[in-house]
């Protein structure tokens, strides 16, 4: 289905033009040298290390993508999302350890227990927004502000004031800290059957059987998950003020 494919994508494509290429610069062997010459630096007074984002719609591979750039350089990448440390991700005291000691609330080390933390650039996992599998154009296409927030949007473990348990909350880091933006983007096909087997995955974990048999795990019930898609927010897309007329064509 067509509008299924641009229901899951279309958020990712709102920001890329906001970011610099590489375009056809040598890239060196370790992720944590700058590509851009100094004279390009948008702001040179920054901190070293500096985050570089890695961002992507949910299943295109960022975490494949990190895990790879981790055992070949050795170091650390970071994540906005502090549930995705391993449990010798996390401090002694059970909590996440931040990249920056004046940044609490991130992002966050993968892997500050076994592997060094860069000296110039760190690869941060960030999803951003407009990614719910299940709504309408009111919440999968985002303007740039909004898309740049849900960016720095992020959880970690902390410990409770009062008994001094692990509880998870979430929090939100500044933009300033950001200073590159590595953008990757999957076929957009390839990601929503993607995401149709984590759905499947998510609906055995619970045991909803109805659900797993009305869209089988093959292209029939594939196609259906994806009509079902299509028919629940239909009168919602054709309405909206957000979708031109040429890309509601496409629905058809």
């Amino acid at each position: 289905s067509a509008l299924c494919c641009l229901v899951m994508s279309t958020a990712i494509l709102f920001s890329i033009r906001k970011y610099k290429k590489i375009g056809d610069e040598s890239i060196p062997a370790s992720p944590s040298v700058s590509v851009f010459p100094e004279s390009r630096d948008p702001n040179p007074d920054a901190p070293w290390p500096r985050i570089a984002w890695l961002m992507s719609f949910p299943n295109s591979g960022t975490s494949f993508t990190m895990k790879l750039i981790q055992r070949v350089t050795n170091l650390t990448a970071a994540t906005n999302y502090g549930k995705e440390t391993a449990l010798r991700g996390l401090s002694p005291d059970g909590t996440n350890v931040p990249l920056y000691r004046y940044s609490p609330n991130g992002p966050f080390l993968l892997s500050p227990n076994l592997r060094s933390v860069p000296e110039r650039y760190v690869m941060t996992k960030t999803h951003c927004g407009g990614r719910c599998n299940s709504c309408g154009p009111s919440k999968y296409i985002l303007g740039e502000d909004e898309f740049l927030d849900w960016c720095l949007r992020g959880g970690k473990f902390v410990r409770k004031e009062n008994d001094g348990d692990v509880e998870f909350v979430n929090v939100h880091y500044n933009a300033s800290l950001v200073q590159r933006a590595i953008h990757l983007i999957r076929d957009p096909f390839d990601n929503v059957v993607s995401n149709f087997h984590l759905e499947q995955h998510e609906k055995n974990k619970t045991g909803d059987t109805e659900w797993l048999e009305k869209y089988s795990n093959d292209p029939e019930g594939f196609q259906s998950w994806c009509a079902m898609l299509d028919a629940k927010f239909i009168d919602e897309e054709e309405e909206s003020d957000l979708i031109s007329d040429k890309t509601r064509n496409m629905f058809k």
